[in-house]
């Protein structure tokens, strides 16, 4: 299990070098890993922003992000929930929480997964992104042997998510130059609309 785990970490790093494929292959860590969906979300402010999904999972999780699952409380960790490694559900709810919560037994449990493993790559107030892994039906939580299996791969995880952070940043900077080119200074903006860069003299100087 560790070396296709490995392989499929590995994987995760062609996608952020390509920037494309990330479905496939998130799709095969979460084989890897048991899993029957992996996805990276952005949560914001408590709430789903936005996501990239296994091929398996992508329908399920926009069904999330639109609402489409009931508002069980336990659909989301607390930031306390997280460290350096990999948490599970046990790590914040008790069974009983697990077993009486909507989100587990309604929307989970039909779709064929129940319980999580979920690690924090980047975090600032108000704003985290959380690599997410919900194990397959009838296989139970993660045991701690799985565990130290997944925080093997975080050096990985980690480099992918530099990687196409920093394409992605790349990728924005030469769009904001293009349309600098036209004269007026351009901003960007994260999704809570704040500044992350300004380009050009005045957008410098203002």
């Amino acid at each position: 299990r560790l070396e296709e785990a490995k392989l499929a970490a590995g994987d995760l790093i062609a996608a952020a070098l390509l920037n494309q494929g990330w479905g496939d292959a998130l799709q095969r860590l979460a084989d890897a890993a048991e899993a029957g969906g992996a996805s990276l979300v952005r949560v914001q402010r408590g709430r789903r922003a936005a996501h990239l999904s296994s091929a398996e999972w992508a329908e399920a999780e926009t069904e999330i992000i639109d609402g489409g699952a009931p508002p069980g409380s336990l659909s989301v960790y607390p930031e306390q929930a997280f460290g350096d490694g990999f948490c599970v559900d046990h790590d914040v709810w008790t069974d009983a929480q697990i077993n009486r919560d909507a989100y587990f037994q309604e929307f989970l449990r039909p779709r064929g997964v129940f319980f999580h493993a979920k690690a924090r790559l980047y975090s600032e107030p108000g704003d985290r992104l959380t690599l997410t892994l919900k194990r397959r039906l009838g296989l139970g939580p993660y045991q701690p042997g799985d565990i130290g299996i997944l925080d093997s791969l975080l050096p990985e995880i980690h480099a992918a998510f530099r990687i196409a952070r920093r394409i992605l940043d790349a990728e924005g900077a030469a769009l904001a130059q293009a349309v600098h080119k036209r004269g007026d200074p351009v901003f960007e903006l994260d999704a809570l609309a704040r500044v992350l860069r300004a380009h050009g003299d005045d957008a410098e100087h203002s």
